[in-house]
């Protein structure tokens, strides 16, 4: 048989690429595209056809954008093997309008055999679609300008064509955008491609040249992504960052959220479903929860477009099928796609498969037969970029950058508009940008040739910008300054602060670079939050650039301010405004608050945060605050930013903020005051109150009145500025009445008083610093200075001088002639000094002095200031012109200031006075401040030249002087009249209308007795002085002649006294003896004449130690010591010397030449160690006493006995005295002896442990026959011994010492003893301390899981206190319980602490520890403790109790014990699993199931994962049915984590029963259990009978019986049959465990107690309230028991209380019955009567009161209610002493208020266990009437007895009522009557 196999091949075409895929290109552009066509199987030759479908484009018209070619044919060649040639074919792609496509282009051979192409094209004007078209053709294109109507190049930037008809073009007038009309002028804005071979300078006119260089240009290469390392990479990473930080900061509903492409938003695409849970509450919430964080695409779509792709909600959630998944995620890629599709979006190139995950892309390529094209994975992650990067932008276009239209009128900057061609230009078509980004350049072009005028005007880096065309979103924004101007268009106070400082013309990188650092540092002031850097806008990429101005766009225009908030103030004062925000949205809204503006700081938030919170449809109040720093206004910005809170923002809000300032306050007003043509230098501190430092101007501003208003400060006339012209030329004054005007520098227009030599003042940050000023006043009047201080950056400060011009100092009297004759009989004494112009004119007492003064003619000091004050206002040319020339104090200068206090009048008579006309003498008025003892012509008329005869008017009883003056002087005729001793000052002032003049004289008369006297009292040889006070009131310094008589008194000669001083005299007294001294000290004052007297009195006590020696020796060795003795007396004396200490010898006698000093020897031998002081005195010995010399100096140098020392000499000293006044001279010093000890006898050396205490044995003897007593010193308190003892004739003994240290180390301590008759003698201990023994406590036994205390005995034998503190080296075993740290151990006792034991293990592992203990005085004291963890018995026994039928919880803690990861099963009643476990037979009961009990709220029992000490609570419900006992147990089993066995480590010490009955044949166990025996006890539910309710009076006794009924389940097992069975007894104490439980006993016992509210009142009633039962009866019918119980109630006080009966049988239950006590109030213990003794008076009635036990007790005593408030009781609190005393005494009393009334209280003792109560009452008093007692006033009415009696007719009234009133019993009646 005979097979054939075939094969049938079909021809088919194969293309390489398989899928086309142009780039977008710009509209108007043809890119072209070569295809292989691969032709197969085709043995016959075959022609192709192609169809190209159509294209719809956006405005949903069709076209035919795709055109092909063949340009080798369209024949298939066939070949008999079916291998055929490859055919080419040309595909292109153009479009002028908008279109995006996919489609198929078919190819059909002749057999009608087709074949499809995919195709896809996009064409659009929009940079966000042919971004990848610009980053291809990078280096080779350029946008230009050009005319629509000649299709003229109007401008071109970086090297492409300059503009050549722009001159010729109109421009057109400034529009509005939003009322643009078409202009003369419509510009179009392309792209052109720069061909590599085509100059620059050439003219593209041949279209054919044109057609080939574009071919060859625009050949597209099949590229869905560029490689990495080209330009085009570059370029498209920048647009990826781009998107990703605008979708990043702007995308997102609920604020920003960082992403990435692809990654991120390629894994949150839909919303994960996290749970499963079977709650579905639980399940939304925590999804909810996850929703917050979790952000898809579809959230961006939403929140930009305000709905959903169809068929996608906004928690789209995936089955968990992964096929369905894709599928689904498929489906809802391209809902998103075709969703962006019908809103104009461009991304047909883009298909849903692209945005999956890698691995959900291979799944859809397994799951589907058909694709346009599969994508090699080492690629699809550059074709999920794209993609994704596409559908971003795309959004963006058709939802953000569509929202561009032309800006309204009120949203325009208020600038001028320009008259310019690229203001609102007409840009009418380009095939790159779309109408929104057409908008925007004409936006920017707009804004930026009307802005750069304004802001560049005064441009310190360089000049105003050119103009320039704004065409692209790169080049023309990387400088920055377009940007500026956008920003200065609608923001003016960025101006000053930020944009003048950019470059107008940059040429580096660097400049470039600082005006994109500015424009960035401006957007974040501003609160732009797009996260843009300066390398950004250095290296601009037109996506991110264009997502920049679309945000410019749309947030500049709120910039622009809505109002103007006015702030009017006083300088440096703070005034507040608030601003009314409202929000009427239904959301939260968040502002940050900014102040931005050239004086924002000056403006300032109230509040501490800047966030303002406005709540949905609420308003809020913005306070600001205005602190003013200058005097002109303040400007400045109030920004409120919206802070994007759950996707809703509001509008940025800006307010303009103006400031003004209506007056000012100065800082300190300086008041300073100066004489008349005297300068003065006046120094202001000046402060800085604000926080910065630096350079302040000072300028003055003069006025006579106070300024306090801004308008003041620049009145004509007042301003002054300091800084003068040093290049000003001299300029004559302009005044046409003064035709020879003087030519100087001086500009001001009136006389300056205040002159300041200081132009700039620096201030450090709160720092001050002082300006110097000068006040020169040329009258008596007050001129006011205002000092301005201004910075321009930091602010102003104004300070005011008011100075006031006071009486010119005295001038000087010319010197009178000496051949002058005089008109008195005697001459005065007179006085004249230069320097203080003062006559003095000395006068004798009762005389009467004539005298003429000689006045001169000018006013010498008004010259000098005139002079002074030109200098102060020259220029600097003039001042060192005439400083060189020495005319500085010319005539010409000081008149040139002098005019200025002339009127017009007064200066051209001053300048036209003929030269035959004399000028006429001024008129001066005379005033005396001593009229009544001078006297001096009223008027005096002083002429102006000497010739003038002087014309003076006469005062009474004074001839006219009638003298011709030629020397230019005056004679005024003067009289003196004293009438008692002192001084006579008299001032003379002279006014007149030009100058003021003061004259001084003094006249002086001594007085005849002395002024004062003084007594002087001190010791000999110490010196007193006394500070006697001078004081001269004078203006001229005095030089008094000093004279002192009396001896021991010393001064100076000479005394000088200023003008205005005070001075003190310090007059000395230093007696060298005892002594009485009078004497007197006089003072003459040179300058007058003037005497001053005192007497003087000195008394000289005895003297103080000359000197304080102090004297260093030794124990039982003699020390010399050198004594200077002075002899101050004129004679040679003999001392005699005497001293108070026994140790210390010398020579009695020593004999001294006068004024001199000898050294004087002084023994000293101690017998003790030890600070001894006394004195050694040298007294003049009397003359009567010789002495001869050999006596004195035998014996000089042997060592005295103590009883032959100086101190037997000392006493008789005192008591000798002599006539002589030197024999009470004498000299004494203290003395200060320190002896040191000597050499120690032996030195002992001992080692010793800290804390414990050693003996140390010190043999003694005693060789003499006499008995020695010994006192002993030890040098440390931790050394013990005998502090006295006696040593007896030839006696031996050993002194025990005992030594306690604390302190480890080495020291040297000693032992002295110090006999009474001998030298002491001392032993040298040197002690070595080492750390106290470590102690090892007992083992400690321990169940695991429970823990055991032991105690540490802490014993301080020392006499240190120890602050302990303490280190634990296992802190998880053994617990140290120390309460305070450090722990205190005072000296001499112990304490005990604690150490509690945690078994972590069974056996010793890990269970060892140490306790060290360290503290100042040693480091190391160790306890060793150790433990052993056992096997966990059953843990005590827990009680619950309820009532029947309701449900109780008892937690039961555990923790895991262990250091390690274990299992827990919790079983409850599961006797099984214990089957291997010992336990003891009398818990078996407790292992029975039972349904009262089960676990609560535990999800799970078995497998419970514990860490290390973790804990868990095993809830067990307890839910009795019937009243009996309920027995269970909870059983905890722990396994290790691991599965393996617990180990033993002691199982060696196990018994052999325990090993047994465990089931442990090795050192390990698989589980550790621990047992929770559990009682449930029921509790009866209470009965619905009444409550018993037992009352009793207090202190009074009831018995009441009270019967109670018990039900229960007593036919149970054990029944009740009889009252036998059951016995009722009172409650024993409570049992400490329920071991003794097993079972139901024989007899069943009832147990009652009482149980009261509370312990307190436990312990009130407890001895008052007895209860026993009498009767008990069981009803075998109804099952219930009755109980009788009389209940004993004695209160001792008033209560109402409840007590309850409590009945319990631990095998039924418990019953609880409810009784009520009442004790009502006692009776009256006493009636306490007070008589009262007069109103208002207080009565008093006393006892006393003791307690009724042998304790004290407290009272308080108080009235009930109801009392009257006139009786009172003291004490109200206080203490009872016990009964077997006196007693407290309570009174009780009352203060009466009337007459006649009874009063009456109750009174209430109370104290804790009594109540005592009393009636009181108040009785009045009884009086007894006067008898026999006449009135001292009549007060009887004579008349009265005698006046008629009118009796009235009220029936005849009632008869003639009208009407009554409402309260009247006559209808009608009126209220009043009026005719009676």
């Amino acid at each position: 048989m005979l097979c054939l196999v075939g094969e049938v091949k079909s021809p088919k075409l194969l293309f390489d690429p398989p899928f086309i895929f142009f780039t977008p290109v710009p509209l108007d552009i043809t890119t072209v595209m070569d295809i292989k066509i691969l032709p197969q199987n085709y043995f016959r030759d075959s022609k192709i056809n192609v169809q190209i479908p159509t294209a719809r484009l956006l405005d949903d018209e069709e076209a035919h954008p795709l055109g092909v070619t063949f340009p080798k044919g369209i024949v298939i060649k066939g070949s008999p093997s079916g291998i055929n040639a490859e055919l080419s074919c040309h595909l292109s792609f153009r479009s002028s309008k908008p279109v995006s496509f996919l489609t198929n282009i078919l190819f059909c051979d002749n057999r009608d055999n087709w074949f499809s192409l995919p195709v896809t094209a996009t064409a659009e004007n929009c940079l966000l679609t042919i971004y990848p078209y610009m980053a291809t053709h990078l280096d080779k294109q350029t946008i230009i300008l050009k005319d629509d109507k000649d299709d003229s190049s109007v401008k071109s930037r970086d090297g492409v064509l300059l503009p050549y008809q722009e001159v010729g073009l109109s421009s057109p007038a400034p529009t509005k955008f939003n009322d643009a009309k078409p202009a003369e002028r419509r510009l179009s804005v392309g792209i052109e491609i720069i061909h590599e071979r085509l100059n620059s300078g050439k003219s593209k006119t041949s279209k054919k040249d044109n057609d080939r260089s574009m071919e060859k240009e625009e050949k597209n290469e099949q590229c869905f992504s560029p490689e990495e390392g080209t330009k085009a990479y570059d370029f498209f990473e920048k647009v990826v960052n781009a998107a990703q930080t605008w979708f990043s900061l702007f995308g997102w509903p609920e604020g920003p959220h960082c992403l990435s492409i692809p990654e991120t938003i390629r894994r949150e695409v839909y919303k994960i479903k996290f749970y499963s849970s079977t709650s579905s509450s639980k399940k939304i919430s925590r999804q909810n929860d996850f929703s917050k964080y979790n952000k898809t695409i579809y959230d961006v779509m939403l929140h930009l477009s305000g709905k959903m792709p169809p068929g996608i909600n906004s928690s789209q959630s995936l089955p968990e099928d992964y096929t369905e998944r894709v599928i689904q995620l498929h489906s809802q890629h391209s809902s998103l796609l075709d969703f962006l599709i019908t809103q104009g979006a461009c991304i047909s190139h883009v298909l849903p498969e692209f945005l999956l995950e890698p691995e959900d892309y291979k799944k859809w390529i397994e799951i589907t037969e058909k694709h346009y094209i599969v994508i090699d994975m080492s690629q699809f992650e550059a074709w999920s970029k794209r993609s994704w990067t596409d559908v971003f932008l795309q959004i963006y276009k058709v939802l953000v950058l569509s929202r561009v239209v032309p800006h309204c009128s009120n949203n325009l900057p208020p600038i001028p508009v320009q008259n310019s061609p690229k203001v609102n230009p007409c840009f009418s078509s380009s095939n790159i940008y779309s109408n929104p980004e057409r908008i925007l350049l004409n936006w920017m072009n707009t804004n930026y040739e009307n802005a750069r005028h304004i802001i560049w005007k005064n441009c310190h880096k360089g000049v105003i910008p050119s103009e320039r065309w704004i065409v692209n979103f790169d080049r023309d924004l990387l400088d920055g300054l377009v940007f500026a101007t956008q920003l200065g268009a609608y923001c003016p106070f960025l101006i000053e602060s930020h944009l003048v400082k950019m470059y107008t013309q940059p040429k580096s990188s660097e400049q470039y670079l600082h005006n994109c650092l500015i424009i960035v540092n401006v957007l974040h002031e501003i609160g732009f939050d797009m996260d843009i850097q300066a390398t950004d806008i250095c290296d601009p990429n037109p996506i991110l650039m264009l997502m920049l101005c679309v945000y410019m766009y749309e947030r500049l225009p709120t910039y622009l301010p809505k109002k103007v908030v006015p702030f009017h103030c006083t300088l440096h004062d703070t005034v507040l405004r608030q601003i009314l925000l409202k929000n009427p949205s239904l959301k939260h809204l968040v502002y940050n608050v900014t102040i931005i503006g050239k004086d924002a700081s000056d403006f300032s938030l109230s509040q501490a945060r800047n966030t303002v919170t406005i709540s949905p449809k609420n308003q809020i109040s913005v306070t600001l605050k205005f602190t003013s720093r200058f005097l002109r206004p303040a400007e400045a910005s109030l920004l409120l930013i919206s802070k994007r809170r759950h996707a809703i923002g509001g509008a940025t809000m800006t307010f303009a903020l103006k400031g003004e300032v209506l007056n000012f306050k100065a800082i300190e007003i300086i008041h300073c005051k100066s004489p008349c043509y005297k300068w003065k230098e006046i120094t202001v501190n000046v402060k800085n109150p604000f926080h910065t430092a630096g350079d302040f101007s000072v300028r003055l501003v003069e006025s006579s009145t106070f300024l306090s208003l801004p308008s003041q400060l620049t009145e004509s006339g007042k301003v002054t500025h300091h800084m003068n012209d040093s290049n000003a030329e001299n300029s004559p004054e302009s005044d046409c009445h003064s035709p020879n005007a003087l030519r100087t520098s001086i500009k001001s227009n009136f006389i300056r008083e205040f002159f300041c030599s200081t132009h700039t003042l620096h201030l450090e940050v709160k720092g001050t610093s002082s300006l110097e000023l000068v006040f020169l006043p040329f009258d008596m009047h007050t001129r006011y200075c205002v000092i301005i201080l201004s910075s321009k950056e930091i602010g102003e400060l104004i300070y005011i001088v008011e100075g006031k011009g006071m009486i010119p100092l005295p001038s000087s009297f010319l010197p009178k002639d000496s051949s002058t004759p005089l008109d008195y009989s005697s001459s005065p004494e007179e006085a004249l000094s230069k320097e203080n112009p003062v006559l003095y004119l000395k006068c004798e007492l009762r005389q009467i002095l004539d005298v003429d003064l000689k006045l001169p003619l000018t006013n010498e000091a008004k010259e000098k200031a005139l002079a002074f004050a030109a200098q102060q206002q020259m220029s600097d040319i003039e001042y060192e012109r005439r400083l060189i020339t020495g005319t500085l104090e010319s005539s010409s200068v000081r008149v040139a200031v002098a005019l200025l206090g002339l009127t017009k009048i007064e200066t051209c008579m001053l300048f036209n006075t003929s030269k035959l006309k004399k000028p006429k003498s001024i008129l001066y008025t005379a005033e005396l401040s001593l009229p009544e003892h001078f006297d001096i012509p009223k008027k005096i008329y002083i002429p102006q030249i000497s010739e003038t005869q002087a014309k003076l008017t006469h005062s009474r009883g004074i001839k006219p002087a009638n003298k011709t003056v030629a020397d230019g002087s005056v004679l005024v005729p003067l009289q003196f009249v004293p009438v008692s001793p002192g001084r006579y000052p008299c001032k003379i002032l002279l006014t007149s209308q030009y100058d003021v003049r003061l004259y001084c004289i003094e006249g002086v008369v001594n007085e005849e007795h002395p002024e004062a006297r003084f007594e002087f009292e001190t010791p000999a040889f110490e010196a007193l002085t006394q500070h006697i006070p001078l004081n001269n009131k004078t203006k001229n310094e005095w030089k008094c002649q000093v004279t002192i008589e009396g001896e021991w008194f010393y001064g100076p000669p000479v005394l000088y006294v200023g003008p205005g001083e005070t001075v003190q005299y310090p007059l000395t007294f230093k007696p060298i003896f005892e002594c009485e001294i009078m004497g007197r000290l006089i003072l003459q004052n040179e300058v007058d004449g003037m005497e001053h007297v005192f007497d003087i009195k000195g008394i000289g006590k005895r003297p103080l130690a000359l000197e304080h020696i102090t004297i260093n020796c030794q124990v039982g060795n003699i020390t010399n010591k050198s004594i200077m003795v002075p002899n101050y007396t004129k004679t040679i004396q003999t001392f005699k010397v005497t001293s108070d200490l026994p140790i210390v010898w010398g020579n009695p006698n020593i004999t001294i030449d006068p004024d001199n000093a000898v050294p004087y020897i002084l023994h000293v031998s101690p017998w003790k160690r030890g600070v001894f002081t006394g004195a050694i005195s040298f007294s003049v010995k009397s003359r009567q006493v010789n002495d001869s010399p050999e006596e004195s100096d035998q014996d000089q140098y042997q060592v005295p006995s103590f009883e032959n020392s100086l101190s037997e000499l000392f006493h008789k000293s005192v008591e000798e005295d002599s006539d002589d006044d030197v024999s009470n001279f004498q000299v004494w010093y203290s003395l200060e002896i320190h002896s040191s000890p000597g050499p120690p006898v032996k030195v002992i050396e001992m080692r010793c442990i800290s804390l414990e205490t050693i003996c140390i044995e010190i043999p003694l003897s005693n060789p003499k026959e006499t008995m020695i007593h010994l006192d002993v010193q030890l040098s440390n308190a931790a050394l013990n011994g005998l502090k006295q003892f006696i040593l007896y004739p030839l006696e031996c003994i050993s002194y025990v010492v005992r030594y306690t240290p604390a302190t480890t180390g080495c020291r040297d301590e000693s032992v002295i003893f110090q006999p009474d008759m001998a030298l002491e003698f001392w032993y040298l201990l040197r002690l070595t301390t080492e750390l106290p023994k470590p102690t090892t406590v007992p083992e400690m036994q321990c169940d695991i899981g429970k823990y055991v205390t032991q105690i540490i005995p802490l014993v301080n034998p020392t006499h240190e206190t120890l602050e302990l503190q303490a280190t634990n080296t296992n802190p998880e075993n053994f617990v140290f319980d120390m309460s305070k740290s450090p722990l205190t151990l005072p000296p001499h006792s112990s304490k005990k602490v604690s150490v509690h034991f945690f078994p972590s293990a069974l056996g010793r592992t890990g269970h060892q520890a140490s306790i060290i203990f360290h503290c100042a005085q040693f480091k190391e004291w160790m306890f060793c403790l150790s433990g052993v963890g056992l096997f966990p018995q059953p843990i005590d026994t827990e009680r619950i109790t309820t009532y029947l039928h309701l449900q109780s919880i008892l937690v039961i803690p555990f923790q895991n014990p262990t250091k390690e990861e274990v299992l827990v099963n919790i079983v409850l009643t599961s006797w099984e699993k214990l089957k291997y476990h010992g336990i003891n037979c009398y818990w078996d009961c407790f292992f029975h199931e039972t349904s009262a009990f089960k676990f609560s709220g535990l999800s799970h029992t078995q497998g419970i994962v514990l860490p290390p000490k973790g804990n868990i609570d095993i809830p067990v419900l307890f839910m009795p049915n019937i009243m009996k006992l309920h027995k269970t147990a909870v059983i905890v089993q722990m396994m290790r984590a691991n599965r393996e066995n617990w180990p033993i480590d002691n199982f060696d010490e196990l018994s052999p029963e325990m090993k047994r009955t465990l089931g442990i044949e090795s050192g390990e166990i698989q589980a550790i259990h621990w047992i929770y025996p559990i009682l449930g006890l029921p509790q009866a539910l209470h009965s619905k009978c009444p409550q018993v309710v037992v009352e009793c009076q207090s202190r009074k006794r009831i018995e009441q019986e009270v019967e109670v009924t018990l039900t229960g389940d007593f036919f149970g097992e054990s029944p009740i049959l009889d009252s036998t069975d059951f016995i009722v007894i009172p409650k024993r104490n409570s049992r400490g465990s329920y071991e003794d439980i097993d079972g139901i006993p024989l007899k069943r016992e009832f147990e009652y107690e009482i149980q009261f509210e509370s312990e307190a009142m436990k312990s009130k009633l407890g001895s008052c309230v007895a209860l026993y039962m009498i009767k008990k009866i069981y009803h075998i019918k109804d099952e219930i028991i009755t109980l009788v119980f009389n209940v004993v109630f004695a209160p001792k006080k008033p209560l109402r209380t409840q007590i309850t009966l409590k009945i319990e049988c631990i095998t039924d239950g418990i019953w609880k019955f409810p009784i009520m006590l009442v004790a009502t109030e006692p009776d009256v213990d006493d009636v306490i009567d007070i008589e009262g003794i007069g109103l208002f008076k207080e009565a008093v009635v006393d006892f006393r009161m003791t307690s009724q036990t042998r304790d004290p007790e407290p009272f308080t005593a108080y009235f009930l209610p109801g009392s009257d408030p006139e009786f009172f009781v003291k004490p109200q609190v206080g203490e009872l002493p016990p009964f077997d005393t006196e007693g407290t005494v309570i009174m009780v009393g009352f203060k009466p208020q009337m007459y006649s009334r009874k009063y009456k209280a109750t009174l209430v003792i109370q104290t804790p266990d009594m109540y005592w109560l009393y009636d009181v009452n108040g009785l009045p008093q009884v009086t007894m009437p006067p008898m026999n007692v006449k009135a001292k006033i009549d007060s009887t009415n004579k008349r009265f007895h005698s006046k008629p009696v009118h009796q009235r007719n009220f029936i005849h009234e009632n008869a003639k009522l009208l009407r009554t009133g409402v309260s009247s019993p006559i209808k009608g009646a009126p209220l009043m009557l009026k005719n009676k």
